[in-house]
């Protein structure tokens, strides 16, 4: 089956909040007076640790279903790989996830970044960076973010270790992002079957995923990465670029920079 994403699914998994980039700071004060106003409502009575935006300790809250049983060291390398993604541009703020490459380098999705004037990246603790798209492919929404420091420095942040093949049918996986922006939060599935979609070889998974997740890495049961979330299909599965994917395409924007298309606005307009 092959399966065409419509323009709303494309963003089906990014937040988009519009401001005027001019007064970008006056609209970004307000936003964090609200979020924070949000925080405190929905988490009276949690303390601290329970309202923190971030995660920070091992328990990451889950967004939908999931495995209960998903805790330690599996978690802990997902958190510190697993970074938040904001793109100042097209008259709007978006959000969505990413995964750690390399100290100064992630990997996220191309319709993250689209049209990106400025790009901020956030780590788990709340450590922020400044951050420039590198390159980038429409055809397999891929992209290549490099940032302005060592997301690695002080031993917080982590490089994904990256899975050899594609995983099998029935695979358990997790993701791990920032749904709505918000705080980090986990989701457990499996992998359902491979499907061509747009011409791209995905991997459609039962695992929930929302506005936000995109960009993000699923990982196995080892917490290597194997894929990267890219949409929800309208039957309400996750669809996930699968690692081998990612792997060809990193290789080839590292090695030929400027040769691949970097997103505009248009190029996944609603």
């Amino acid at each position: 089956m092959n399966d065409r994403l419509q323009g709303e699914q494309w963003y089906s998994h990014l937040s988009h909040v519009p401001v005027s980039l001019k007064g970008r700071s006056m609209q970004a004060g307000k936003l964090l007076w609200w979020c924070a106003f949000t925080v405190v409502l929905t988490c009276v009575g949690g303390g601290l640790t329970a309202c923190s935006l971030f995660a920070y300790d091992d328990e990451i809250p889950a967004y939908g279903r999931t495995d209960e049983l998903l805790v330690g060291l599996p978690l802990r390398e997902a958190k510190q790989v697993t970074v938040r993604v904001r793109n100042f541009g097209c008259n709007a703020v978006s959000v969505g996830s990413g995964v750690i490459a390399a100290p100064d380098l992630l990997l996220t999705n191309a319709h993250v970044i689209a049209g990106a004037e400025e790009v901020e990246i956030t780590l788990w603790d709340g450590e922020t960076f400044a951050a420039s798209v590198l390159d980038a492919t429409v055809t397999e929404d891929l992209a290549l973010v490099r940032v302005e420091g060592d997301l690695t420095g002080g031993g917080r942040a982590a490089i994904a270790r990256f899975a050899i093949s594609d995983p099998l049918d029935g695979t358990f996986l997790f993701v791990v992002g920032y749904p709505g922006g918000g705080r980090l939060r986990k989701s457990t599935g499996s992998l359902l079957e491979y499907r061509e979609v747009d011409g791209v070889r995905s991997l459609v998974m039962s695992n929930e995923v929302a506005p936000g997740n995109s960009g993000g890495p699923v990982f196995d049961e080892n917490a290597r990465v194997v894929g990267i979330v890219r949409a929800l299909l309208e039957s309400g599965q996750g669809l996930a670029i699968p690692v081998g994917i990612v792997d060809e395409v990193q290789r080839r924007l590292v090695e030929e920079p400027g040769t691949a298309q970097i997103p505009s606005c248009k190029d996944f307009a609603r």
